[in-house]
């Protein structure tokens, strides 16, 4: 999922105002049975820089490990701002050593980063680096505190008004298909056999070219299947489908 139009007119005037030319915007779960890491923004980050953080140096990040897991009552809580130079000199054990390394490594001299609590175990992260390669340019928190603050608050909001909106989107779709539960396009008969195997491989989390190869067919054929089946339904995406058909009356 990608930040809306606005956020990102507002991370493109933190930029200009910050004068560097990193920037992005991430969550973070500390749920240990899938920790992980989703960016919702990225501006001047490489697609190599990115995939390695996002692969592995993630979990070395500083950063991420000073994040304590908050409640309800802290969710709301105003944004912490940290700084790589106060991390860097906190880290005594050096145990973020691969962090600092590939940091440097790309020439991240100054990182500063404001973290969120949006709900318990899942934060919303700003962070403004800049590269040794920019001369003349320094960041420190009192810089840009107010602005990563704002920025986060207006991520978070444009974040889960998506994510209700998808929702109230994807109800109404199994609204819409149960209502006409006595229409005979709707009965169990309204698939042909290719067509629920189709909908049995994507049921099973198989993308289009596994299920191509299950059955002997090309994914343009199964690209025209799933056309055919959305029609059905009258739905436009997987996610819409699944919830249909794992819906109640189906």
């Amino acid at each position: 999922m990608e930040l809306g139009s606005e956020v990102r007119g507002l991370a493109s005037e933190v930029l200009a105002r910050s004068k560097v030319s990193n920037l992005c915007v991430f969550l973070y779960d500390t749920n240990p049975a899938q920790r992980a890491v989703s960016f919702l923004y990225n501006h001047g980050m490489s697609k190599r820089v990115h995939s390695e953080y996002s692969s592995h140096l993630w979990s070395y990040d500083p950063f991420l490990r000073n994040i304590n897991d908050c409640d309800d009552e802290n969710s709301g809580t105003r944004a912490r701002i940290l700084e790589r130079r106060e991390l860097e000199v906190s880290d005594q054990q050096r145990r973020c050593e691969p962090y600092w390394q590939y940091m440097d490594l790309i020439g991240y001299q100054e990182i500063v980063a404001a973290t969120h609590c949006i709900a318990p175990g899942l934060h919303m992260i700003a962070g403004v680096m800049r590269q040794s390669c920019v001369r003349g340019v320094h960041i420190t928190a009192n810089q840009v505190s107010a602005d990563l603050e704002d920025l986060l608050q207006q991520s978070s909001n444009d974040y889960i008004g998506q994510l209700v909106r998808r929702q109230m989107h994807i109800d109404q779709a199994v609204v819409a298909v149960q209502s006409k539960a006595h229409d005979p396009a709707f009965s169990d008969g309204m698939l042909t056999a290719r067509e629920r195997q189709v909908v049995d491989g994507v049921r099973s989390g198989h993308g289009n070219k596994q299920i191509a190869a299950a059955l002997e067919l090309s994914e343009y054929t199964i690209e025209n299947h799933l056309k055919r089946i959305y029609r059905k339904f009258r739905v436009h995406s997987r996610t819409s489908l699944l919830a249909i058909l794992d819906s109640p009356r189906m």
